[in-house]
């Protein structure tokens, strides 16, 4: 398996320090590393439940989704991109199209990985600098969420990205991913507290600080399953395809 664009991944690198660049210009603030992480990665919506107890939910919101956007500008096209320029051999001569696919789908989501390793890691490091206290193990727990919640939402939306992209064309793709973007951001912010709409909602965490909660473990678990059965519906509508897909832009 070769891993075609993985060197696209530095990119983030050039938009971490574009937006993150000023924090080596002042000096340390003394906050508490874990709230200035989530900070660079959320946006905070605070809610108070029956017993008045405060609890916050942490959202990808305005700019903090600019990192999602770009993994889905280099990669939204990753599969569309393979079907026009070798769909003869796929509809003709792969003797497994379902393994072709899901080979491709791996490939992805290593994608996704490397970036967000590159994103979270560099973001770690700026924070532990505008901080300049000593961490616990807490927050390191906390990193290796915030890594696989990045992950799991990058892998996520832009396999059903790339799937649109196959069936319709790059402009479609971006306009109904990101009108259900849209949507399940505004449900995650006028949702309250209702456990069973955010469990579902893959933009959406609960009490991602000194407690993690069984919610954000539920929802990083949901998010894998609507990875898995986006892929098992992509890969039997490429294994049933009976004619080769011509270049939908044209």
């Amino acid at each position: 398996m070769k891993l075609r664009g993985w060197s696209k991944c530095l990119y983030v690198i050039l938009l971490i320090f574009f937006l993150e660049g000023y924090a080596f210009l002042s000096e340390p603030s003394g906050a508490e590393a874990i709230q200035i992480l989530l900070g660079k990665l959320f946006g905070t919506v605070t809610e108070l439940n029956g017993d008045d107890v405060e609890i916050k939910k942490f959202i990808f919101i305005s700019e903090k989704m600019g990192y999602l956007i770009l993994f889905h500008i280099l990669y939204g096209t990753y599969l569309s991109d393979n079907f026009r320029s070798i769909s003869v051999y796929i509809f003709s001569r792969a003797i497994n199209r379902r393994k072709w696919f899901w080979t491709k789908v791996l490939e992805l989501s290593l994608l996704s990985m490397l970036y967000n390793f590159l994103l979270v890691g560099i973001l770690v490091v700026i924070t532990l600098y505008q901080s300049g206290n000593p961490v616990s193990w807490d927050f390191w727990k906390l990193v290796l969420i915030l890594y696989c919640i990045q992950s799991m939402i990058t892998i996520l939306t832009t396999l059903f990205l790339n799937l649109c992209a196959v069936k319709w064309n790059i402009l479609a793709s971006f306009l109904i991913t990101y009108s259900i973007i849209c949507f399940l951001v505004i449900l995650a912010i006028r949702s309250g507290m209702e456990e069973n709409i955010i469990v579902w909602n893959p933009f959406c965490y609960v009490e991602l600080g000194n407690q993690m909660g069984r919610v954000t473990y539920l929802t990083l678990l949901s998010d894998l399953c609507l990875s898995l059965i986006i892929g098992t519906v992509g890969a039997e509508w490429i294994t049933h395809m009976d004619i080769s897909l011509q270049d939908k832009e044209k």
